[in-house]
């Protein structure tokens, strides 16, 4: 599960997604892209906890770096030159990176914009996330309203979508109205109907961990990547291995060592200085060790007041901070 947490300043509002101004003709052309592929074992940074800051000059660190991750409204977020976070991204860094713009699919969380359209879709928190509900994946409503961010993406320049929280079918819920319980296959079908625009405008979709959910979205031709969280630390890496890898799809990989964590007691300081430092000897060694072919491996610090900010240390040995606005 990832976390981020943005000022709601910093969201644009989501009915621009429908019956928003025209973009201007050169806006609209440099948002035009041919379907875009992420290769396996592609260097990878993901950033989704604060805005990018473009305030310097060149492309931005990990200037190498083919794809990128960004929180999905930062990324769609115009500056007042009228051009997108991913547009400007493009600019810096070269038009033939990924840009995936990852979103809260299975819930909601009090800072988005779009949260009191989910008031009769939510449920009690989710375990160990102030603030972030889970809703009802199967209700009309929701993926309507899922669908919304996708257009948001779609309309920003976003090449893939990474929703988290489709594994709540573990929770033991039922919709709301009763009729349905979340089942891994209320996820499969909830995933299904947000493929369904995103792979209409040549845009992927990403599976977020769920592994049980992997046969079948993977069957239907639901999802085009996988993202994995903490899968060396929870032994489930060959899961995936043998079922994307194997079929020329891209997995990529974060780990969360203990080593280039901050202690707990200092997770919510907002004063607290996130570390720069690389993992230890042992954890690097338990990480990158033994390099899985075609994985896309990355070591970034996790939840808190650092959460998956700038920082990420690759299998290399080396370290990148992208700077941020934080």
């Amino acid at each position: 599960m990832l976390f981020r947490k943005v000022s709601s300043s910093l969201l644009p509002l989501l009915h621009t997604a429908v019956g928003s101004p025209a973009p201007s003709r050169s806006s609209e052309a440099s948002l035009r892209r041919a379907a875009a592929t992420i290769p396996q074992g592609a260097k990878w940074q993901i950033e989704i906890h604060d805005p990018l800051d473009f305030s310097g000059s060149g492309p931005l660190a990990p200037a190498d770096a083919k794809v990128w991750t960004l929180d999905l409204w930062n990324a769609i977020k115009k500056g007042d030159d009228g051009k997108t976070t991913v547009q400007k991204l493009r600019e810096r860094n070269g038009n033939d990176i990924v840009v995936i713009c990852y979103f809260n699919g299975g819930g909601v969380q009090i800072w988005d914009e779009d949260y009191d359209a989910f008031a009769n879709y939510k449920y009690g928190g989710l375990p160990g996330w102030e603030g972030e509900y889970y809703v009802d994946v199967s209700a009309p409503e929701v993926v309507r309203l899922m669908r919304a961010r996708v257009a948001n993406g779609i309309a920003g320049g976003c090449d893939g979508f990474d929703p988290d929280n489709v594994d709540a079918y573990s929770q033991g819920l039922t919709s709301k109205d009763g009729k349905t319980k979340l089942d891994e296959a209320a996820y499969v079908a909830f995933l299904a109907a947000l493929a369904e625009p995103i792979h209409a405008a040549g845009k992927l979709l990403g599976q977020k961990n769920a592994g049980d959910l992997t046969e079948a979205l993977l069957a239907g031709g639901t999802t085009d990547f996988a993202v994995l969280e903490g899968c060396i630390a929870d032994n489930f890496c060959e899961d995936f291995r043998s079922a994307y890898v194997e079929k020329g799809l891209a997995v990529l990989q974060i780990e969360y060592p203990a080593s280039v964590q901050l202690p707990e007691s200092e997770e919510d300081n907002e004063d607290a200085v996130c570390p720069t430092a690389k993992a230890s000897e042992a954890d690097f060694r338990t990480v990158c060790g033994s390099p899985i072919q075609g994985f896309s491996t990355v070591i970034k610090h996790d939840g808190g007041v650092c959460g998956l900010d700038g920082f990420v240390e690759y299998c290399d040995g080396s370290v990148v901070i992208t700077p941020t606005e934080k």
